[in-house]
Parts: C-alpha cells; sequence; structure tokens
C-alpha cells in the first residue's frame, strides 16, 4: 500500500505518469501493476486513479491486442508464485 500510495501520488490527475501519452515508464509500471492484481485481486480497490490508468492503459491499440490474446497465468510451484504460461512452456516444452 505504501508504494501504491506512492504511485497514486505521482499520477496525480494525469492520464499516464509522463502526462496525456504513454511513455516507456507507464509500461513497466503496467506490468508491475498487472503482476500485483494477478496475485491479488484487490489490491487497487483503494487507489481509484491506479485502476483508470490501468483500465485506460489496457485500451491503448497493441496492449488490448496482447492481453485479449495471451494466455493466463498459471502456478508455477515457486512458493505459490505464478508467471505467464507461455514463459514456463517455453523453458519445459511438451
Amino acid at each position: 500500500p505504501r508504494q501504491l500510495s506512492i504511485a497514486d501520488n505521482l499520477l496525480g490527475d494525469h492520464n499516464f505518469f509522463g502526462g496525456d501519452s504513454p511513455c516507456h515508464g507507464d509500461f513497466a509500471l503496467f506490468h508491475i501493476l498487472d503482476a500485483c492484481r494477478t496475485m491479488q485481486s484487490d489490491c487497487l480497490d483503494t487507489f481509484p486513479r491506479l485502476a483508470q490508468f490501468m483500465s485506460r492503459f489496457a485500451e491503448l491499440p497493441g496492449v488490448r491486442e496482447y492481453l485479449a490474446n495471451r494466455l493466463p497465468p498459471q502456478s508455477v510451484g515457486l512458493c505459490g508464485s505464478f508467471m505467464q504460461v507461455e514463459v514456463a512452456k517455453a523453458r519445459h516444452p511438451m
């Protein structure tokens, strides 16, 4: 929650962290927050600006298509960790 609060304050009332257009850092933070939601789906419930950022970012061309077609996360047994199925399959072909 502390780091989410910091990110929420940095975002402020902007669409993206760099202003009105996404930048490299937005991609990185989207990835991290997406992983957080995979582990704890309600983690952004008290941070509506971050939740709106995630929704806005997920609708960007290219990102929308990627999210629609990616395989779901799957437990790989590393202390309950999750990773994208395609990574696990790449390392352990069937």
